[in-house]
């Protein structure tokens, strides 16, 4: 089997020729496609555009700021849809969208150990 030099920043296992992998425009960066939880045709997508960036990358480069509700404030999640509690501690905003999300809810949250 060929090799590409690099391993998965997420699996650590190296990336072979045939697999489909993303490399991020940020940082360079590359991981499985798998590792992503990236189906085949979206990764393929993927590779085609320009920009393409990481989870990890997608914390420096999306503006989102930690907030504070008051006690009546509720909104819902614009992820998971769920409430956002005034009782959950972390929650925050995007600057681009304006969305609120519970700040487990970021897509960089779970992949992203930064």
């Amino acid at each position: 089997m060929h090799v590409i030099k690099d391993k998965c920043e997420l699996c650590k296992k190296q990336i072979y020729l045939h697999n489909i992998a993303l490399i991020c425009t940020y940082d360079n960066k590359i991981y499985h496609a798998k590792c992503l939880k990236i189906d085949r045709t979206t990764a393929l997508e993927l590779q085609d555009s320009p920009d393409w960036f990481c989870p990890c990358c997608l914390k420096d480069i999306i503006p989102f700021f930690d907030i504070n509700f008051n006690e009546d404030q509720t909104e819902n999640c614009s992820s998971c849809n769920k409430l956002i509690s005034s009782t959950r501690t972390k929650r925050s905003k995007c600057m681009l969208c304006d969305g609120t999300f519970h700040s487990d809810c970021l897509p960089f949250t779970s992949l992203c150990r930064n």
